[in-house]
């Protein structure tokens, strides 16, 4: 009790004195010892539980494939028609080379009219046989050509026709890349959100575990120093027996006037009055 001031010893026995009056009125009307416990509500954790959604756009083909085909067509040999028109001309019989060749005298009996036809004609026929080729060859590369602008002209077609198919795909790609971009960053947004207020909930809950703890750490601070202050005023009034054993021709009413809260003020008694009154100084001894 040295480390005590007088207030705080004062203050100690009084909410003893206080709390065994409580005990003493509980005791005599059981009514006062209802007590209504008003617990307020815990902080509860709460947690916004967000399910992620996948999101699948699919990009459709509108522009129709366009194959151009181009069939290649073989010429299947020579018309061998033409020679045997030629061979049909009106050549007399005596006019055709006999089989032997190099032998003079296989034309001794040829006049020479008919060697000069003879002549004309083969050249006529060599001629003619020229021409037809380079007609033939002419022709194929006409058909070429024709087949190399029919390709150019579907290359064009097709070129023309995917060409609004492409912008669309691109700007499809490009709107499509902006919406990911928005949802990821959404989603970040989000993220960091519920963590915000997954920080907030868990500081909460610490604050209010914190209160529990002061309030509970409160109450036994009360009840020691109720539990000190009832000590003292025990210990006080068990002195006061002893005296009143050890010296009996002490007058019993004036020790039960004493307190344990009386001062000694200048070798006075100064009796304890409640706090608001006046103090009283007695001059029993």
């Amino acid at each position: 009790m040295s480390n005590l001031s007088a207030e705080e010893r004062m203050a100690f026995v009084l909410k003893a004195r206080e709390q065994k009056q409580k005990v003493v009125a509980a005791l005599v009307n059981p009514l006062s010892q209802l007590v209504v416990d008003e617990s307020s509500p815990k902080g509860s954790k709460r947690k916004n539980k967000e399910e992620s959604r996948r999101i699948s756009l699919s990009i459709h083909n509108k522009g129709g494939n366009v194959v151009a085909k181009v069939e290649e067509e073989e010429e299947e040999g020579e018309g061998e028609g033409e020679t045997e028109a030629i061979a049909k001309e009106d050549v007399p019989v005596s006019t055709v080379p006999p089989p032997k060749y190099g032998n003079s005298s296989s034309f001794a009996d040829t006049s020479s009219e008919d060697l000069r036809k003879m002549a004309m004609d083969y050249h006529i026929r060599g001629t003619m046989l020229s021409y037809f080729l380079s007609a033939r060859q002419e022709l194929k590369v006409i058909e070429v050509n024709n087949k190399i602008n029919m390709v150019d002209e579907n290359l064009g077609f097709i070129e023309k026709q995917y060409a609004p198919t492409k912008a669309k795909l691109v700007k499809d790609i490009k709107d499509l890349k902006t919406d990911c971009e928005e949802k990821i960053k959404e989603a970040t947004n989000k993220e960091q959100l519920a963590s915000a207020i997954k920080e907030r909930d868990e500081a909460v809950l610490q604050r209010d575990q914190l209160s529990k703890e002061k309030g509970t750490l409160t109450n036994k601070v009360e009840g020691l120093q109720v539990d000190l202050g009832s000590q003292y005023d025990d210990g006080f009034q068990f002195y006061l027996e002893q005296v009143k054993i050890i010296f009996p021709e002490v007058e019993m009413a004036k020790l039960g006037q004493l307190d344990a809260l009386d001062k000694i003020v200048d070798g006075k008694l100064v009796l304890f009055t409640p706090p608001g009154a006046t103090f009283l100084f007695s001059h029993f001894f």
